[in-house]
């Protein structure tokens, strides 16, 4: 039985490697997508907040 190439051995690695990068970045964008709806909502309600605060008291600001 012939032994594999080396260069077999080397691309399972790098394979591997890129599909462990692959699941992260998923992982991470999924994370990133949280915090930008997170974000969104609570900048939406500061403006809103500031808005509403602003008709109510018009010689507050």
């Amino acid at each position: 039985m012939r032994e594999r190439p080396a260069y077999v051995g080397s691309m399972v690695k790098v394979t591997t490697a890129h599909t462990c990068v692959i699941q992260m970045a998923i992982r991470y964008m999924s994370f990133i997508v949280e915090i930008c709806k997170f974000g969104t909502f609570w900048l939406v309600r500061d403006v809103c907040g500031s808005a509403v605060l602003a008709a109510a008291l018009p010689g507050a600001s």
